[in-house]
């Protein structure tokens, strides 16, 4: 009995060291005693493994390429951002005097209502004077509502409004002329504009001048009268 169990044992190792172990593919999640066995791919040989790095070698290629696209985006959209936030931090501080003096201006005169460029700013040359100072020059469109009473009043009011907005802004300004235009039509039927007057003041008259509690009304007897044609003459009470 003895020897017939060390045979039997014999044999039950022997199966066990015979069986087989479950390919590295086996698949486990079945919940079945034996491994379902996933066939084995078959070896690609040298040209494979050389397709392989081939097309490892172009995906790092392009991934690279990719970060670096991402990163010029990056850049240029902080440098924008840096540059956009610049005049909500003080656009004093970094805007130029001759782009603060369009902007003041602009400001000043608002929309135009003919269909016309409502201002240009001619120029901005050095005071040969005053030194460090500029004289600003300037032509605008005088608008053509009569809600004030008249082309005339509505003339003055930008003259005060321009010369307010410049004077108090600190800027190296000696002297502002101002040049009005309206439209006209000539003996053949063609609209043009035209100047109906220049008017001016400068630096030295500005600072007299109490700005909050004066209007347009009260400021027009210090503007320098250069050039007034008689139908742009301002009626109101002076």
């Amino acid at each position: 009995m003895k020897g017939r169990r060390l045979v039997h044992q014999d044999h039950v190792v022997l199966a066990a060291m015979a069986r087989p172990s479950p390919p590295p593919h086996a698949d486990w999640s079945l919940g079945s005693a034996e491994p379902t066995a996933q066939p084995a791919l078959p070896d690609a040989g040298e040209g494979g493994r050389l397709a392989g790095r081939a097309v490892g070698t172009w995906r790092l290629a392009l991934l690279l390429l990719v970060a670096a696209a991402l990163a010029g985006e990056q850049l240029l959209f902080l440098k924008g951002s840096a540059s956009s936030v610049r005049p909500h931090q003080g656009m004093a501080a970094h805007l130029s005097d001759a782009r603060r003096v369009s902007l003041l201006i602009a400001d000043a005169l608002g929309p135009g209502d003919r269909g016309v460029t409502r201002v240009q700013l001619v120029g901005a040359r050095a005071d040969p004077v005053h030194k460090g100072a500029r004289i600003v020059t300037l032509t605008w469109a005088i608008n053509g509502d009569l809600s004030l009473g008249s082309v005339s009043s509505a003339a003055q009011l930008d003259v005060y409004l321009v010369l307010q907005n410049l004077y108090t802004a600190h800027l190296p300004i000696s002297d502002v002329r101002m040049t009005g235009t309206f439209g006209e039509r000539d003996s053949h039927g063609h609209d043009r504009e035209v100047p109906v007057m220049t008017v001016g003041m400068d630096a030295a008259t500005a600072r007299v001048i109490d700005w909050q509690n004066m209007d347009a009304t009260t400021v027009w007897p210090l503007v320098h009268h250069y050039m007034i044609r008689p139908n742009f003459e301002c009626q109101c009470q002076e």
